[in-house]
């Protein structure tokens, strides 16, 4: 009974691997292919239901792993929905909208549970590199700019070339903190100099493309990684970070939206003044959340350009502010003990990268982005040094107990989470 309850387990999650690995794929093919393409545009158009459908199965093939908090947070998934819900006409929001932020927060229980093994971690990092380097390719080979100029100068005026610039900047950025991630993660240096040719490579792309707010979040990505991973632990560096960042980042976008001297983001200032002025004409909407903001720039139709005005534009400061409790748990629960392995402090600082990138974008409350980035987030809560190898526990009080020893050979250490979570 035993072994079949291992290889049933083990086949769990094999499947979740590989699902997971298939979401992402198909996402990075629509932004990697273009919207011109019809089966990138389906895709797309329906990523919600794909998406919504996807987190749902995982979670069905996982939820036998929940412990402990877990149940917490599963509770509060169920909560948040009918709260926003029950005020959905005020609102006047949709189901997915209400969804979204339980589903971010199924996502990275998810993600926590699933064993990735060094097979599927290496799996993960062929595939991010064959859509990088697809996507810088099509970068250098169809970007046009005007004859006799350079496709280096900064001021070229682009705004697509198969596909919106900022969003293959996205792509580049996204991709190249998950090589980061997964590269780091085998904790050993020459698996982990593979993300540097990623971070060169779509350093260039995003240069030649003109996406700032990716630009300066790759930027910051890599100041931040190279720096001594030890003094960053002691200082509890990432959480401090992500406490000023998540902070500050409303103030900050109002002072810039509604100061006239103030333009650091490229004209999104106007956008996010003309947003604060459309949230303040109701009491409810400051609270609760208001219809998906739209700014009319010309012929252009925009939305937020601004992750945390989108988050206040979907659940109002109350949403904003379980944001604020639900992810600064997760970073001091991770960060705190100053007890992290290299590789989860690349996914924090990549996932930081995400959060600076998100002053420009609205990267947080899309859909078609949500397993890409919160990928990072989730992947932080995994160790593969083996520092849990010494950790002494009870092996008769671990319920639906593995020996784990029967796939030493296949996880190289990642069963090591389940002496902590299980």
């Amino acid at each position: 009974m035993k072994k079949i309850q291992q290889i049933v387990q083990k086949f769990s999650n094999k499947m979740s691997a590989a699902l997971l690995l298939m979401l992402t794929s198909i996402l990075f093919f629509v932004w990697t292919a273009g919207l011109s393409v019809p089966a990138a545009s389906f895709l797309y158009d329906n990523s919600p239901k794909l998406i919504a459908m996807s987190i749902l199965i995982l979670l069905g093939l996982n939820i036998y792993k929940a412990r402990g908090a877990d149940f917490f947070y599963l509770g509060a998934t169920v909560v948040i929905f009918l709260f926003f819900s029950f005020f959905r006409e005020i609102r006047n929001e949709s189901l997915s909208g209400d969804l979204l932020l339980p589903l971010v927060i199924i996502f990275v229980l998810v993600v926590k549970w699933i064993e990735f093994t060094k097979w599927d971690r290496a799996m993960y990092l062929l595939v991010f590199y064959l859509f990088l380097g697809i996507t810088v390719y099509r970068v250098f080979t169809e970007i046009q700019v005007p004859e006799g100029q350079s496709i280096w100068l900064p001021g070229n005026s682009l705004s697509d070339i198969w596909i919106n610039t900022n969003t293959i900047g996205g792509s580049l950025l996204t991709l190249a903190l998950l090589i980061s991630g997964f590269a780091s993660s085998f904790e050993k240096w020459y698996v982990r100099m593979l993300a540097l040719p990623a971070v060169v490579a779509a350093l260039l792309g995003i240069w030649v493309c003109q996406s700032r707010g990716a630009l300066v979040a790759l930027i910051v990505f890599a100041v931040l990684d190279i720096l001594p991973k030890f003094s960053m632990k002691i200082i509890r560096a990432p959480f401090i970070a992500y406490t000023a960042t998540i902070i500050l980042a409303l103030p900050l976008s109002y002072l810039a939206g509604s100061s006239e001297k103030v333009n650091l983001f490229t004209g999104r200032e106007d956008i996010w003044n003309h947003f604060y002025q459309t949230l303040s004409e109701k009491t409810e909407q400051i609270w609760l959340g208001m219809q998906p903001f739209v700014f009319h720039r010309g012929h252009q139709v925009l939305g937020n350009h601004n992750s945390y005005n989108s988050i206040l534009n979907l659940y109002g400061l109350v949403g904003f502010g379980l944001v604020v409790l639900l992810l600064l748990g997760y970073i001091g629960k991770l960060t705190l003990r100053a007890d992290l392995s290299n590789g989860q402090m690349t996914f924090l600082w990549a996932f930081f990268a995400i959060l600076m990138q998100s002053f420009m974008e609205d990267t947080l409350t899309s859909y078609p982005w949500l397993p890409l980035i919160y990928l990072l987030l989730a992947m932080a809560s995994h160790r593969y040094d083996g520092y849990d190898e010494y950790i002494e526990y009870d092996e008769s009080e671990i319920p639906g107990h593995i020996e784990s020893r029967d796939f030493e050979d296949d996880t190289e250490g990642s069963f090591s989470r389940i002496k902590r979570y299980h």
